[in-house]
């Protein structure tokens, strides 16, 4: 749902089945926005500082607005990724399960608050294949994975005795 005040925009969803919401306000015509977090913090996946506190108000995550693309995997408890206007790419917290925070952290890190992966800074989208495997394009088309790799679903053309997850983003060749 939307609602609109004088050029503010606030939206709203969940990927939680309705424990947790998460909602972004809009700043600025380059689509910077600010993210508010609503609901039970499972394992601290809010990124607000907090571990299993639940929220009827909405609370910032994050810090002011730099946010410009959010991602938040269905797997309870487990990580969430962002995007912030200088291009980097941030874990906004959780716990490490299939390395999920992408940070090369072993399980079971947890995580409160949001922290960088790496120092690039062209990353631009992503998303989540299934429960605990995501994926980013960097600006460039570069693609990118980390998480769960079970059945090969990390699409880096592994053998079975390969099957590991990756706990830190590796780009799929040729790409």
């Amino acid at each position: 749902s939307a609602a609109t005040t004088e050029g503010q925009i606030f939206k709203l969803t969940t990927t939680t089945n309705g424990e947790a919401w998460y909602g972004k306000e809009v700043y600025n015509d380059k689509g910077s926005y600010a993210l508010f977090a609503v609901g039970r913090n499972y394992q601290g996946f809010m990124g607000n500082n907090t571990y299993n506190s639940y929220y009827s108000s909405p609370v910032l995550v994050g810090g002011g607005n730099p946010w410009t693309g959010m991602v938040h995997n269905a797997h309870w408890g487990s990580a969430g990724f962002g995007y912030k206007n200088d291009g980097s790419l941030w874990t906004t917290g959780g716990i490490s399960v299939s390395g999920l925070l992408g940070l090369n952290a072993p399980q079971p890190t947890r995580l409160s608050s949001p922290v960088q992966i790496g120092t690039d800074t062209n990353w631009a989208e992503g998303g989540t294949l299934s429960n605990n495997t995501m994926y980013t394009l960097k600006t460039n088309g570069e693609l990118w994975v980390w998480g769960a790799n079970n059945n090969g679903r990390l699409g880096l053309n592994q053998g079975p005795a390969s099957l590991d997850s990756l706990s830190s983003p590796t780009q799929i060749p040729g790409t």
